[in-house]
């Protein structure tokens, strides 16, 4: 709704440039948290796929240091201290501070910094991994002493996992979990189709590594999917239960593992496609070409359809 947005962006704009009536303003940011949605990508099919940013879980780094001139700005290490956005206000190290300049006394804090330049600081180890799902299937996460992170029987969300999170999107789901553990991924069909599933790791708010599962059929609503990972260097192929019956079917490996500069390409391939005629007889013959490519990443999949019918390169086709 272009009107309301315009409303929205006028109303916050006006905030924007308001003044705090006050003569010391302490600004407490929190910075490295990878769980922090900076960007939704939007896909045909109500596919959704998010980007992480620098920021507290919730409120991008850039968001919250927007408009600080002249404030006491400090800023919470989530590498160093695991405070995320709720932290901000209840955990022990931003307490202090906030003691701190409440009693006017100056100590410099573990994991508290005044300067910017030390959220870009990460570690160089992962730091989260993130499970996704698109499409109508059910994403479940166990860890290896059997807790449990995602959808319970009455649709609330279960954060069993310590460290753990889980948002939903429409049929998109995201776990978040910390890394170095053996985790049990479990996706539970809701209906007959097929389904997408990827895994990531970060590094700090970059991706490090993903894998991607294309196209996964579901053959009833019975259907299961189960992976256990531990790293990108382990097993990564996906079981797959068509009939629900306790028994795998199939296993299926990831149709890409990509590393962190082909993670973080988004572009789509270049697709081209031969010239249709703008009138075609009934009964006469035409021969659909189409190809596509991709620089960084290649191309794994290429389908191509006419009015719901998959049809192939080259192949000549009788018009009715």
């Amino acid at each position: 709704n272009p009107t309301l947005l315009n409303l929205a962006d006028s109303f916050h704009t006006a905030l924007d440039e308001e003044q705090f009536n006050a003569l010391n303003v302490y600004n407490i940011i929190g910075c490295q948290n990878p769980d922090t949605f900076g960007e939704f990508r939007i896909y045909d099919g109500g596919e959704y796929d998010v980007t992480a940013v620098d920021g507290d879980g919730r409120v991008p780094l850039i968001s919250a240091h927007n408009l600080t001139s002249g404030y006491t700005n400090y800023f919470a290490l989530y590498d160093d201290i695991d405070v995320a956005h709720i932290g901000l206000v209840r955990d022990l190290q931003p307490i202090r501070l906030i003691e701190n300049i409440i009693n006017e006394t100056s100590s410099s804090l573990p994991g508290i910094s005044q300067s910017v330049q030390d959220c870009f600081d990460e570690s160089p180890n992962p730091r989260r991994i993130i499970y996704s799902s698109h499409s109508p299937v059910e994403l479940h996460v166990y860890d290896s002493l059997g807790n449990h992170t995602g959808p319970t029987s009455t649709d609330a969300i279960e954060l069993g996992i310590p460290f753990s999170n889980y948002e939903r999107i429409g049929d998109n789901n995201f776990a978040f979990v910390p890394p170095g553990g053996t985790y049990q991924v479990v996706l539970e069909a809701l209906s007959e189709g097929e389904f997408n599933f990827k895994v990531k790791s970060y590094v700090g708010t970059t991706v490090s590594s993903t894998a991607t599962y294309i196209d996964i059929p579901l053959q009833s609503a019975s259907t299961t999917a189960e992976l256990t990972f531990t790293d990108f260097n382990g097993d990564l192929d996906l079981s797959v239960d068509n009939d629900g019956d306790g028994t795998f079917d199939t296993t299926l490996s990831p149709n890409a593992i990509l590393n962190a500069s082909s993670s973080a390409d988004i572009l789509p391939p270049n697709i081209t496609m031969s010239d249709i005629p703008s009138t075609v007889y009934v009964g006469t013959e035409l021969t659909f070409s189409y190809s596509a490519t991709d620089d960084i990443t290649g191309v794994e999949i290429l389908k191509g359809f006419l009015n719901g019918v998959p049809i192939t390169p080259g192949v000549i086709m009788t018009m009715d």
